[in-house]
């Protein structure tokens, strides 16, 4: 008997036309991905966004933002099967200081408007995700979600 798939919650945070990226250490390889949890027994959907903000990207005042979709992956070497359901992210410290920007009209500095991302996260153009070596299906998904234009 096959094991049932896991499911993972992985959030879209996205700021100045960047997008907040892990790195995986599931494996040699290293690649990127959405940061993403394991969804735990008796938790929501909406939760388990708040606790990968938390955890993974120590942002501490995020919420849940609108659904995007969903992925299957199957691992590296037939791995774990997950599926993925991901959220778009809200990050309240960083609408804060946006607003308070359109409000004053003082320009925020880059720290400011948007926070240094912790280890084995960091900031990420369209244009440089589709040069790393993401999870596969990553960029296609986020392009057929028009997250980044379409790749070829």
């Amino acid at each position: 008997m096959t094991a049932s798939p896991g499911i993972r919650v992985g959030v879209l945070i996205s700021a100045d036309d960047e997008i907040l990226m892990e790195r995986l250490r599931l494996d040699d390889r290293g690649d990127w991905d959405l940061p993403s949890l394991a969804l735990m027994e008796g938790e929501t959907l909406a939760e388990a966004v708040v606790r990968v903000m938390d955890v993974v990207c120590q942002i501490h005042e995020g919420v849940c933002g609108p659904f995007i979709g969903w992925q299957e992956s199957f691992g590296v070497s037939a791995g774990p099967h997950w599926v993925y359901m991901v959220f778009r992210g809200v990050d309240l410290t960083t609408t804060g200081a946006l607003a308070q920007e359109q409000a004053t009209g003082d320009q925020l500095s880059e720290s400011e408007a948007q926070p240094s991302p912790p280890p084995e996260t960091r900031w990420v153009s369209a244009y440089e995700l589709t040069d790393l070596r993401t999870r596969d299906g990553l960029v296609e998904f986020l392009s057929d979600q028009a997250i980044i234009d379409t790749v070829a």
